[in-house]
């Protein structure tokens, strides 16, 4: 597996999801929780991984496992950042809004480090 080629989709598809398709989900209230539109925004993270990973891998249950990581942080990333910014009132005139922006986006980023690595030990493994 091509580790730096992996990462790469994983940020395509980062930057699709977060960009282009989060524009269409009309009424997310990330500070909620359990909204389910902002649900459907994380969900999208899972399904893009799903499909970034499981054709380089052939692993249906390792993919699996991953996007539902994915998932789960970026939904838990996204409410922390929302209620940092609700909590201090920042908009995006303030350089608070922006710095928690930047972190968030980091924190994504890591994500994706982090599962490549999961993913790239879970093959080496199978190989020996």
């Amino acid at each position: 597996m091509d580790i730096l080629f992996y990462f790469t989709l994983l940020l395509i598809k980062h930057t699709v999801v977060d960009l282009a398709l989060q524009h269409y989900i009309v009424g997310q209230k990330k500070l909620q929780w359990l909204n389910p539109k902002a649900h459907w925004h994380y969900a999208q993270h899972g399904i893009g991984t799903m499909i970034v990973t499981f054709p380089l891998t052939g692993d249906l249950l390792i993919s699996a496992l991953v996007s539902l990581l994915d998932y789960l942080i970026h939904w838990h990333v996204d409410w922390a950042k929302h209620h940092w910014i609700h909590r201090y009132g920042w908009t995006s005139a303030d350089a608070g809004f922006w710095w928690a922006a930047a972190i968030d986006q980091t924190l994504h980023y890591l994500t994706y480090c982090a599962i490549v690595m999961l993913v790239v030990s879970h093959v080496f493994a199978a190989l020996y």
